[in-house]
């Protein structure tokens, strides 16, 4: 790479006509073996592979030579100023959009030393070609589809057919420099000549005599003689490991005293090499492995001219090297968006000019090129077929909805698909959620100052009878309303299995203090009398409540322990998909139903207890009056 040129002048130019610094970055990250593009393992999508910090340490090469102003700017030096002069964006939405500048592109500049175009681009007689640095270019091209919705597939399978037939003039017509097909060559080197690749290799090895050649294995560039000569009616080569040119270079993976013919092929078993571009031929070491031989004769024949047969091995050559920028993938509609989002030109106006000539991390520079990478490929939900989608309903809002979260995809903002559903429960700062939560709050300071009340004045004879069913009254309402706070957020294991057992004690509690005050009543009317000795109501029933009690602590301890606490189900939206969502779990149903019969139970031996204490309306009234003298 040209760093200074006459004088400290940019000594690389970009022509930036059909994106070419893209294709420049990426070809240098291929080259660098920096996988551009990644795929997600979650979602299946293409993403920026930069995200690494070895080939963030690579690309510090690039990041100097911008900085060092190097390069030629071609960037829009309006929308430059206007990038670094408003605040810096806070979004992948909020990034600009930063173009070529078009004057430069048209207009014949000055070139200090070598600048990176296409073959579509000018021609200028004073620029010669050269082979492109590193172990890639850029391959591009146009392609032909045939949509699921033509009438006509098999006329335009056959149409394309005829397009590609390599018989005809339409692959050469289309092509400037090489086509698809080997030795079908484009408009401009139809002419060299479709030669065979062994009378290509013949000519190579044309003059008798040993010559060197370099290859390189393991990014390491050796040394090789090879001797030319004839073997039989065939040109071909010999390799003497043992000559003294070769003794003090790594040729040990040649076999000593090996002749070599040229072909069509090459060929390991056959001891065959075989053309592979101009001055270069390919050999075979072993079975799996191939080395390209490039002829040092090369260094002696260039002259200040190029022939259209230089220029044209040189497009050869460098086809050969060549990656689409999507590589290793196939093409993918996503790319069009990462282009037209330009983040690699935004990424380069950050190293040439910086923002607001603040200095920005290198690191931070590459994550958000990253970012804006992968924003530009996400596809459109719209045309997505499968789409992969998250829904957090830990996150409901008062409004008693949860966001989708694309993973795959992303919405357009007209897009028709919906972007919130309700959710499954009942949220904190959800209104009813509030009303629920301040209800119970009241209600529970209520049945305290109540109990406070009660145990203060505990020894007054309206309050002595009844104190226990009073407090057991009380602290079974404080238990169901904490029961109803339960009802509301998420649910979640531990907080659905405490919500059944708050029920269940609540309810028994509840059930029990109105036997217990219905006792409390007969006593006091079989007895005529309002005096502690005389109000009996220990009986056997408050023997049948702590069975009852202990019967089910028993059945919800098993209870609990056979089941998880939460269930998942699953629901279906419109054009997205099923989602999964969490419900308290019913658990062992039969165990859940025999404690519920004991409850009910309860409440049938608590009505006719009550009933036995009001046979008739006087006897009712009579027990009112009783009470009333005695207080």
């Amino acid at each position: 790479m040209i760093t200074n040129c006459m004088n400290g002048n940019p000594g690389f130019k970009l022509l930036n006509s059909y994106y070419e610094d893209v294709k420049f970055f990426i070809a240098v990250c291929q080259s660098l073996n920096i996988p551009f593009f990644t795929v997600d393992e979650e979602t299946g999508i293409k993403k920026c592979g930069l995200r690494n910090k070895d080939y963030i340490n690579k690309l510090m090469i690039l990041k100097k030579l911008v900085e060092s102003k190097s390069i030629e700017m071609w960037l829009n030096k309006t929308e430059i100023e206007q990038w670094r002069n408003n605040p810096y964006p806070n979004s992948v939405d909020a990034q600009p959009t930063i173009h070529y500048d078009n004057d430069l592109t048209i207009k014949e500049s000055i070139t200090y030393g070598m600048f990176y175009d296409n073959l579509y681009s000018y021609e200028y007689p004073e620029i010669k070609f050269c082979y492109l640095p590193g172990s890639s270019s850029y391959l591009g091209g146009l392609g032909l589809e045939i949509t699921k919705a033509s009438p006509f597939k098999d006329e335009a399978f056959k149409f394309i057919e005829l397009l590609i037939n390599e018989d005809y003039p339409y692959c050469t017509e289309s092509n400037i420099s090489v086509t698809p097909f080997e030795n079908v060559h484009g408009q401009r080197c139809k002419d060299e000549g479709q030669r065979t690749k062994k009378e290509l290799c013949t000519s190579i090895l044309a003059l008798n005599g040993t010559y060197p050649y370099y290859y390189i294995r393991n990014n390491i560039t050796s040394i090789v003689y090879l001797t030319h000569l004839n073997i039989g009616n065939d040109r071909g080569i010999s390799i003497e490991t043992n000559n003294s040119l070769n003794s003090a270079i790594y040729n040990n993976i040649f076999n000593n005293n090996t002749n070599y013919i040229c072909d069509n092929e090459v060929n390991y078993e056959k001891h065959t090499v075989t053309y592979y571009s101009k001055y270069k031929i390919e050999l075979a070491i072993s079975k799996n492995e191939k080395i390209i031989l490039k002829s040092m004769m090369d260094v002696e024949t260039i002259t200040s001219e190029q022939t259209q047969e230089m220029i044209c091995s040189i497009y050869e050559d460098s086809f050969k090297l060549a990656k689409p920028m999507q590589f290793p993938y196939g093409n993918f509609p996503e790319i069009n968006n990462f282009q037209e989002k330009a983040p690699i030109s935004l990424l380069f106006a950050h190293l040439y000019y910086k923002h607001n000539n603040t200095e920005t991390p290198f690191e931070r520079i590459i994550e958000e090129c990253c970012d804006i990478i992968d924003d530009s490929l996400k596809p459109i939900c719209n045309e997505t077929r499968n789409i992969k989608f998250k829904v957090n309903f830990d996150q409901c809002d008062r409004n008693h909805k949860t966001k989708i979260e694309f993973i795959n995809c992303k919405l357009l903002p007209d897009s028709p698909i919906e972007r919130v559903i309700d959710c499954h429960y009942i949220p904190y700062l959800n209104f009813n959620g509030i009303i629920v939560i301040i209800t119970t709050i009241i209600a529970s300071f209520i049945e305290i100052i109540y109990l406070i009340f009660i145990i203060i004045y505990r020894n007054e004879r309206t309050i002595m009878v009844g104190l226990k069913f009073l407090i057991f009254h009380i602290i079974s309402c404080i238990i169901l309303y904490g029961s109803i706070w339960l009802f509301i957020g998420v649910p979640r294991k531990a907080k659905c299995i405490l919500k059944i057992w708050i029920i269940v004690f609540g309810l028994s509690g509840f059930i029990c203090s109105y036997s217990i005050k219905s006792e409390i009543i007969i006593s006091i009317y079989f007895n005529k009398s309002l005096t502690p000795s005389t109000v009996n109501y220990k009986n056997k029933n408050y023997y049948i409540y702590l069975c009852v009690l202990g019967s089910q602590f028993i059945l919800l301890i098993i209870w609990s322990f056979t089941q998880d606490g939460i269930e998942t189900k699953q629901n279906y939206i419109n054009n997205i998909g099923i989602y999964n969502y969490t419900v308290c779990s019913k658990g062992n149903e039969i165990i859940l139903n025999l404690i519920y019969i004991i409850e009910y139970v309860l409440l049938i031996l608590s009505i006719i207890i009550s009933y036995q204490g009001r046979k008739s309306i006087f006897l009712f009234l009579n027990y009112i009056y009783l009470i009333s003298n005695k207080l």
